[in-house]
């Protein structure tokens, strides 16, 4: 689950503009509005895999817009 949270992050990692987004994403059209951005239609794509395979469950609180020290 870990690793494949992990792949999502590597789709947003690449968009800096959905990066922005998520700090003031409206939660009543996150999914139209993310859309709508360069990348955001991929973004939305992968969220909605991982959440088809995971559900709401999540290893703990993870930020996938940053990279982390032992991922360089």
């Amino acid at each position: 689950m870990g690793l494949a949270l992990l792949d999502v992050a590597d789709v947003v990692r690449r968009y800096p503009v959905v990066i922005e987004y998520f700090s003031h994403a409206s939660e009543e059209t996150f999914f139209e509005d993310l859309a709508k951005l360069p990348g955001g239609q991929e973004t939305c794509d992968s969220i909605w895999n991982y959440l088809g395979n995971y559900g709401m469950r999540c290893p703990g609180k993870i930020d996938i817009t940053i990279i982390s020290p032992w991922m360089n």
